[in-house]
């Protein structure tokens, strides 16, 4: 609980223990202040005093980029605390980096949010077991086994990805692109060759090596500044890749990117793997991303202006149109922006209104915040205002450090 805190106060609120202290007094009605020692007091283990502190914080966290859901999560984390008594900041417990079978744990953790969907992951129990690991790592006081520092530097690798993939659906593009680049780098240096690394995560089957931390750094880069330089580096991991699936991946995300801004021209140096994706994807058989294949198909056609193409790439990813709500979100997007590209916007701005509530549901606010505005672009049309075929791109500017704040920690 104190370890979530203090991760989200300074890494992605980037508020001082003063500034965050104010910010909850401002929802309290009683006379007792929260102070920036209370704060200190909270990111050591022990809870907030009272329900009504409690939702006060809750409601700060909610306006400083954690979602509904991670809210909920750190609600049920701190009522379980109080319930048991215990505050694990308190105490010294080796717990989860000395664990034997740490790798397999952190392993497991990665391979559930990707069968299941990040969506259903704890970000609070994640980032807790980060912070555990990454602590583990810069202790020289304690000894410990050559075997076991490899098993926590695999598991560290293992939640850095799960980081990037939280915090990319979750709509925190800045901390997204920070582990990303992060994990590119420890998986490059510690653990050898590309196609050595590749199999050491494939034995616990997972898909991780540098050149998909490198997509990710590069797409989550993307969403802070919108600057094509970004789609530039998915072009080059695409023609350089090690894999032919992390080739594709870079390759779909250079086309989805440079669609969403209307810059086809940034994917002439890959013109000919553009062409041989779709066949190549069926070719495998895999439904899910024959269907994947043709949304980025879709996509190409509606920024080149090809409606009839988009339309028929549309009918061939029907699959993607499943009942779950990040799939509703994703769908209701991708239909409002065709509907948007036939100017009918009062049919867009609906299918964008009905792809939020499943985004803001879910958690996914990187959906949430563009159809937000993509609901303001269609009602500006409706009113008799210009503008291009494709909508704005929502990008989100990195916020400054806690530390460029007023420092009271």
């Amino acid at each position: 609980m104190g370890t979530f805190l203090r991760v989200w106060r300074t890494q992605w609120a980037c508020l001082s223990r003063a500034q965050l202290a104010n910010a909850i007094q401002s929802h309290l009605t009683g006379r007792k202040r929260v102070t920036a020692g209370v704060i200190r007091w909270w990111e050591a283990g022990q809870p907030p005093e009272n329900a009504e502190e409690l939702e006060a914080l809750c409601l700060v966290m909610r306006a400083h980029d954690l979602t509904a859901p991670e809210v909920e999560q750190f609600r049920v984390t701190v009522f379980a605390a109080c319930a048991n008594r215990q505050y694990p900041a308190l105490f010294e417990d080796d717990g989860f980096p000395y664990s034997p079978q740490v790798a397999e744990h952190a392993a497991a953790m990665l391979r559930s949010a990707e069968r299941l969907g990040v969506c259903e992951t704890n970000t609070v129990t994640v980032t807790a077991c980060y912070e555990e690991l990454r602590a583990a790592l810069r202790d020289d006081t304690r000894p410990q086994e050559k075997a076991q520092r490899r098993k926590q530097q695999m598991a560290l690798a293992c939640l850095r990805a799960l980081c990037s993939g939280l915090h990319f659906l979750h709509g925190r593009s800045l901390p997204a692109a920070t582990e990303a680049r992060a994990a590119a780098a420890d998986l490059r240096t510690r653990f050898g060759p590309a196609a050595e690394c590749a199999a050491r995560f494939a034995e616990r089957g997972l898909w991780l090596d540098a050149d998909r931390m490198e997509i990710w750094d590069a797409l989550n880069s993307f969403k802070t500044d919108g600057s094509p330089a970004h789609i530039e580096r998915l072009v080059s991991v695409a023609q350089t890749a090690r894999t032919p699936k992390a080739a594709h991946a870079s390759l779909c995300e250079a086309i989805t990117y440079a669609a969403h801004i209307g810059r086809l021209d940034l994917l002439e140096p890959v013109h000919d793997m553009v062409c041989d994706t779709l066949p190549a994807v069926h070719d495998a058989g895999d439904p899910r991303c024959i269907a994947s294949a043709h949304r980025t198909n879709f996509w190409m056609a509606l920024a080149g202006g090809r409606i009839a193409e988009a339309e028929q790439q549309a009918a061939q990813m029907e699959w993607l149109n499943q009942p779950d709500l990040v799939s509703q979100a994703q769908w209701n997007f991708c239909m409002g922006r065709l509907e948007f590209a036939r100017k009918r916007y009062e049919a867009a701005r609906d299918r964008f209104l009905a792809g939020l509530r499943p985004a803001r549901l879910a958690g996914i606010s990187s959906y949430e915040s563009q159809m937000a505005l993509d609901v303001k672009t269609c009602e500006r049309r409706l009113l008799g205002a210009g503008g291009g075929p494709v909508p704005p791109f929502h990008l989100k500017p990195a916020r400054r450090s806690a530390g460029d704040t007023i420092r009271s920690h």
